[in-house]
């Protein structure tokens, strides 16, 4: 039997075609760089495949990335005028969020979502329908994820179980507030980050590159904002946490489109 025909059923809420085409400039990089049509400036990269964090720049030409840097506009402006830009500084630029576990809406999808009217709010540009460990409405259970943890379990990959249900719950079930309670229970933000980055994306395996932000890969990028202030975090079971800072998206980037 095909081993995926259990899950026969499984959409990719976004992109799950052929792989994103190198654009014609891909050669030319280490000279002079066509004008890109969307500049993030000034944010703090995390790009945990490249091994990438500090203060950069992230050039987006039709809907790959096209470079990674330091830049200026007037390093790129052109003929055609100056590229449209997202000011990132003081926020946290890293790889579209990919959400391994939500519903989205479809033929016999009872709890499912309309998800592209929810990735500005969610910061997630690529999710899988129903696929196998969530949040949601009744899956996540602190006490269970601490006793893991303190014996050496530690997630691969973090996901939302986002549904109809779940989106209203007190839980609060988006993938950055998920993020987020595993920041309170001691991880760093660089390992949520590839937790919900390029770790699910390489699960999927349908695209190259996906969950990064290399040269030529999927335009798909999360901006978020570390709040630093009082959080209370309820899991399912309406056990609650606190800590001193969640994340919030504030901008997002779909095949090279911001997504406003």
């Amino acid at each position: 039997m095909d081993p995926l025909s259990r899950r026969r059923f499984l959409k990719l809420g976004t992109r799950v075609g052929g792989a994103a085409a190198l654009g014609p400039w891909a050669a030319s990089l280490s000279g002079a760089l066509p004008p890109p049509d969307l500049l993030i400036s000034g944010g703090t990269v995390i790009d945990p495949m490249n091994g990438v964090q500090g203060i950069r720049d992230v050039l987006i030409r039709g809907d790959v990335i096209q470079s990674v840097g330091r830049f200026t506009v007037a390093d790129i402006r052109d003929a055609r005028g100056e590229p449209l830009v997202i000011d990132a500084k003081g926020k946290w630029v890293v790889p579209g969020l990919v959400d391994l576990h939500a519903h989205v809406d479809g033929p016999g999808a009872k709890l499912g979502l309309q998800v592209d009217d929810l990735m500005s709010e969610t910061g997630v540009t690529t999710c899988v329908s129903a696929g196998d460990v969530g949040h949601g409405g009744g899956s996540f259970d602190f006490n269970v994820a601490e006793a893991a943890r303190d014996q050496g379990l530690r997630p691969d990959t973090l996901s939302s179980d986002l549904h109809s249900a779940s989106i209203v719950s007190p839980g609060k079930a988006r993938l950055p507030w998920v993020m987020s309670k595993f920041m309170q229970m001691g991880y760093s933000l660089e390992e949520v980050v590839a937790m919900a980055t390029v770790r699910p994306a390489t699960v999927i395996n349908r695209v190259p590159n996906l969950g990064t932000l290399s040269l030529g890969a999927p335009a798909d990028v999360t901006v978020l904002e570390m709040v630093n202030k009082p959080s209370v975090f309820i899991d399912t079971m309406e056990n609650e946490r606190t800590g001193d800072r969640h994340l919030r998206p504030v901008a997002v980037v779909r095949a090279g489109r911001w997504m406003a």
